[in-house]
């Protein structure tokens, strides 16, 4: 810091049978920019009489260049968000009920000023299940919020989400089944109208219907030791939904077909958009396990993974935000997980293009550990320019434990496109029960700056004391 100038650290903590508290401040009168900069940050956790429970997360710095400054590590975060929360979940025999009331503040540290950034002041949110035998079981998501900026479109927004499932299950529990049927509704009052003329509401309905059947074939091998298990998964989506490329968009957006929404009707985050399905989707895994011994936990050696999804109607609800489906087929998913041994993995997970043949995105990691805490992280990320923005980084982390004291850690990244080291850091640290001292060096790219520089680099010391004095018998 001696090019900046002197910063100062205070942290206060506190801890009772309600909950706990944290409550940190960081300051620094910085010579280069003839500026007082700080970061504040709180966390509150309380439980409430009657199953309350009160949260509050706040995060702020006096600039949005300071985390890029003075914490490496979190330099290429976007927002920063400050939250508060009270919620409650109850269990009432065949009704299960949650609620949350929640007020979220976002900086946006890409942009000079703040005033469009979207905030939410504030959001409740609901959730409903009742179960009226084993083969139907009603659910009422509800989500009402009022959106705020300075500069752009606000006002509220209420989404309704009811659905029944009518599930099934083979006795033994070899092929399960359910239909899910329900609709969305989403309700706009708005400040000011989208456009001159037009009303300050408007509103959005659809209908789903959804058809999933799992099966599940496994073989157990002389000894009862190996296993290996093959479970196909076979969805049908009809979402009926008008277009909505009208209406306003406050958080929602699209992002393709991944693991995690391949089984899911809406593709679409947040309410306000539903998007039109016609589709049918396979997923298939595969899995070999293995167990020490009879009475132990079994274990992955070897996951396969592959997936995709067929569309028997292509259309778009918004072209903004999706794009049109050029084949029926979307990308195949692929993934693979090798674990021969505890502490060694291997993992490879991405997207194959099956027109035109190439692979829109790849991620490849291995990982190794041992039980005396040494690691290392080898990751390399791929994507494809014809199917976003093209990425091509090398990331690496290791950790040296020579003995229970002594920590040496080493880490970067590297951009093979640019042809340069995004971060790179080397530490060295050591651990006493009672204190610790830690010496790290880093060098990290820093945001683009007129009359500033590209990039930082320095070393860091820490002193920490954890606790001083000893405890009688």
């Amino acid at each position: 810091m001696s090019a900046r100038g002197l910063m100062g650290e205070l942290e206060l903590r506190h801890a009772s049978v309600l909950g706990n508290e944290r409550f940190a401040l960081d300051t620094i009168h910085d010579k280069q920019m003839a500026l007082q900069r700080q970061r504040l940050q709180m966390a509150v956790r309380h439980h409430l009489p009657i199953g309350l429970s009160a949260q509050l997360d706040v995060d702020y710095t006096s600039d949005r260049y300071y985390l890029a400054d003075y914490v490496p590590k979190l330099a290429s975060t976007r927002y920063l968000t400050s939250r508060a929360s009270l919620s409650q979940a109850g269990n009432y025999g065949k009704l299960e009920e949650s609620w949350s009331l929640i007020t979220q503040y976002q900086q946006d540290l890409l942009v000079a000023s703040n005033a469009a950034t979207l905030q939410q002041l504030p959001r409740l949110e609901s959730h409903m299940l009742w179960r009226f035998s084993d083969g139907l079981i009603a659910h009422l998501d509800q989500q009402s919020t009022r959106f705020s900026r300075q500069q752009g479109l606000d006002g509220w927004r209420m989404a309704l989400h009811p659905y029944l499932i009518l599930p099934w299950q083979l006795d033994g529990g070899g092929a399960s089944a359910k239909m899910i049927l329900g609709s969305h509704y989403t309700h706009y009052w708005l400040q000011p109208p989208l456009a001159v003329g037009t009303p300050a509401t408007a509103a959005l309905a659809s209908a789903e219907l959804a058809v999933e059947v799992r099966t599940e074939f496994e073989k157990i091998y002389s000894g009862k030791r190996w296993r290996h298990l093959l479970v196909p998964m076979l969805r049908y989506d009809l979402i009926q939904a008008p277009n909505q490329q009208q209406l306003p968009n406050f958080d929602s957006g699209y992002t393709g077909l991944t693991w995690s929404n391949l089984m899911t009707g809406n593709h679409f985050s947040g309410y306000d958009r539903v998007g039109r399905a016609n589709r049918l989707s396979l997923l298939l895994e595969n899995h070999w396990q293995h167990k020490n011994s009879t009475k132990s936990l079994a274990r992955d050696i070897l996951v396969l993974r592959a997936g995709m999804a067929y569309h028997f109607k292509r259309s778009r609800v918004d072209p903004l935000l999706q794009g049109l489906i050029q084949t029926p087929f979307s990308n195949a998913l692929a993934e693979v997980v090798f674990t021969p041994w505890s502490g060694v993995q291997l993992s490879s997970s991405g997207q194959y293009q099956l027109v035109n043949r190439y692979w829109a995105s790849l991620t490849s990691t291995l990982q190794l550990s041992s039980a005396s805490g040494n690691a290392l992280r080898v990751s390399q990320t791929l994507t494809d320019r014809r199917y976003a923005a093209a990425v091509r980084l090398l990331s690496g982390d290791v950790t040296l434990k020579p003995t229970v004291r002594w920590r040496f850690y080493a880490g970067g990244q590297y951009d093979a496109l640019l042809k340069r080291s995004q971060q790179l850091r080397l530490g060295v640290k050591y651990i006493h029960p009672c204190w610790s001292l830690g010496v790290e060096g880093y060098r990290l790219n820093l945001p683009v700056r007129a009359g500033q520089p590209t990039s930082s680099f320095g070393v860091r010391i820490l002193l920490e004391f954890k606790g001083l004095g000893s405890v009688g018998s």
